[in-house]
């Protein structure tokens, strides 16, 4: 049986029952988190939905200086309309609805997409049975991922596009896949990425280094090149129009993420530190209030991005947060158990994931995936260091949550291995317990607190 016959095929009656059954919960969070959304945009940093107006109300894309986040690309804007507008039909003709409410499907289904294409990133990994199981269920518990999937932005959509960009590339790297269809499918989806973010450019840099790779291995240099050009003459006709209009009208490529003069705050963050007592203050008993980013804590750049991965980090549950003096997001109660546990339970997979990324440098057909969180690591690096504030935002790496996972699978490869059949055992409860307690926080902070 090939990948191709899907990954559900891959599994026995019993392997499917469990996956659905966590498949389920992961829904039933999903609904519990749109019920109890204190706003119809739900949990976003960012107010996506104003640039979907602007598509709506005047009958054209948004330009960057249209509104506070048009400075975007437009695939979420043009993606967004249709749900938008059937949201105003529905109110106008039906009486009942919300326009910004049906926008918000738009990204429940990018986080289908995600779970879906990372089911089939394991599968053409060579996972199958309980390690397939098991992967899927630590993707679709995973918190960032559940809480983005409802949130009106774009991370998401680039999430989507993105994972889906990486099967096809991990795809046609492991088979070695020749003509034009795949070359351009690649391309397209590179394209599709840039044009949703300017992080998106990270696929655009995989292609060119998984092509360089190719042509140095090939013993037929000038075809690879010529599929490299096509590729990237694919990308830039799908999504590098937004750049040049940026350039023509404003003078810069990226605008929004680099008007002007680069500065760098590098004084603002900390790379070697982890601040886990300040971590758990964020949640009480007297928490301090302010923004997320006076927060002493969100200076340290690993505990910040674990603690965004596995919890809220109080964004959506401390009015004081946002930053927004509307305090679009009220109080939430989360037992601060609840939250220590998710947090001590998520270093299972990360450990793993640390483990399991050193042992992929070897497997010549995970070499995409190390290029692609290379680069992607890289560009972030690169944004980050040039923002004052509220550069730290995990969502911003989400898509690489599927090769979280395969990593997270590979370390644990290693553990059987080399510890023996009974840790590795121990170490997969400990995968099991991660995934029940990030699915009862998730639970929690749907359905706002204990």
């Amino acid at each position: 049986m090939t990948e191709r016959a899907g990954p559900w095929r891959e599994l026995t009656r019993r392997q499917r029952v469990v996956l659905a059954a966590v498949l389920g919960v992961a829904a039933t969070a999903l609904v519990c988190l749109a019920v109890g959304s204190p706003q119809p945009y739900g949990y976003v940093y960012d107010f996506y939905h104003l640039g979907v107006k602007v598509v709506y109300d005047e009958g054209r894309l948004p330009r960057a200086d249209d509104c506070w986040v048009c400075s975007y690309p437009p695939v979420f804007y043009a993606a967004g309309w249709p749900f938008y507008a059937l949201g105003h039909w529905s109110q106008d003709v039906l009486g009942i609805g919300n326009p910004v409410r049906v926008l918000s499907v738009l990204p429940i289904l990018c986080g289908i997409v995600v779970v879906w294409f990372g089911a089939r990133l394991l599968t053409v990994l060579g996972r199958r049975g309980w390690e397939l199981v098991l992967g899927v269920a630590l993707l679709a518990s995973f918190p960032c991922l559940l809480i983005s999937s409802y949130g009106v932005e774009a991370d998401i959509v680039l999430a989507a596009v993105m994972v889906v960009f990486t099967y096809y590339c991990v795809r046609w790297w492991r088979y070695d896949e020749r003509g034009i269809v795949p070359v351009v499918r690649l391309g397209a989806l590179a394209g599709l990425a840039i044009a949703t973010k300017y992080q998106g450019v990270a696929a655009v840099g995989a292609i060119g280094v998984l092509f360089a790779i190719k042509a140095l291995r090939s013993s037929d240099r000038r075809r690879v090149l010529a599929m490299g050009l096509l590729c990237l003459v694919t990308a830039l006709a799908v999504g590098g129009w937004k750049y040049a209009d940026n350039q023509r009208r404003y003078g810069t490529p990226t605008y929004g993420n680099s008007v002007g003069e680069r500065t760098l705050y590098l004084d603002r963050y900390e790379l070697a530190t982890v601040r886990p007592s300040a971590l758990m203050r964020l949640w009480g008993p007297d928490p301090p209030e302010g923004t997320l980013t006076d927060q002493l804590v969100y200076r340290s750049v690993p505990t910040t991005l674990y603690a965004q991965a596995w919890t809220d980090m109080t964004f959506f549950s401390d009015p004081t947060r946002h930053g927004d003096l509307s305090m679009p997001y009220p109080a939430r109660s989360m037992a601060r158990s609840l939250v220590a546990a998710v947090l001590l339970a998520g270093l299972v997979p990360t450990a793993l994931t640390v483990v399991g990324a050193v042992a992929t440098v070897r497997d010549r057909r995970q070499w995409p995936l190390v290029v692609v969180a290379v680069i992607s690591w890289a560009a972030y690096a690169w944004w980050v260091v040039g923002q004052p504030i509220w550069g730290l935002k995990t969502k911003y790496l989400l898509y690489l949550a599927p090769v979280y996972v395969v990593w997270a699978l590979a370390g644990l490869d290693v553990v059987s291995r080399r510890a023996g059949r009974l840790p590795g055992a121990v170490v997969t409860g400990a995968l099991w317990a991660t995934i029940v307690i990030a699915d009862v926080y998730v639970l929690q902070f749907a359905l706002g607190g204990p």
